[in-house]
């Protein structure tokens, strides 16, 4: 099953360098985003419950971010400039696609883990105006999830992984809970640096 979240005019930016919101998508094997420009930052993540093995890396063409690999568990998250589909190497992906970003500074990002029915996105600094925030979340079993965190918005789902987006940031960003039905979970807060 395939899950669009789509919001805006083809992701353009309303000026002043403020990151946009373009388009999300969640699901397994070929996704697919619309509108994405060719400066547009793409943010990936994948995640899979069971044996992590050859062939479940991130695509090439992708910068990683951060990978999570503990035992029966694994998570990944990376980004890309322009790309607007990907083939899901893995049980569960999703793709967040905004406008408005620097292509010279790279997005930062906090990981944390945890065992609850509420993954919980860690407290980020550095956040400046115009950025934007990225809030994501997954699973280690075959669950799901009802809710992103509170005052955020462009919730997408499918199966074990989530995430939604906020477009004002303050300059420490604690985006709150999602809600879920699982317990071992890992998640990501990542700052949108802005043009």
């Amino acid at each position: 099953m395939l899950w669009h979240k789509i919001q805006g005019a083809g992701g353009f930016s309303a000026g002043g360098g403020a990151v946009t919101f373009v388009d999300s998508v969640a699901g397994n094997g070929d996704i697919s985003l619309t509108g994405v420009g060719a400066n547009d930052l793409v943010i990936y993540m994948q995640a899979q419950g069971g044996t992590y093995g050859p062939g479940d890396d991130v695509p090439s063409g992708w910068t990683v971010l951060y990978e999570y690999k503990p035992t029966g568990f694994y998570m990944a998250l990376a980004y890309a400039y322009g790309e607007s589909s990907i083939t899901v190497p893995i049980n569960r992906g999703l793709l967040f696609a905004f406008s408005g970003n620097s292509t010279s500074v790279a997005p930062t990002f906090a990981f944390a883990s945890g065992s609850s029915n509420t993954p919980d996105p860690p407290s980020l600094t550095g956040f400046s105006s115009g950025d934007g925030a990225f809030a994501g979340a997954a699973f280690d079993g075959a669950s799901s999830f009802s809710a992103g965190p509170a005052g955020y918005s462009g919730f997408t789902t499918s199966g074990r992984i989530a995430g939604s987006y906020y477009l004002s940031p303050s300059s420490t960003e604690d985006p709150g809970n999602f809600t879920g039905s699982d317990n071992d979970w890992g998640a990501f807060t990542v700052r949108i640096p802005a043009a």
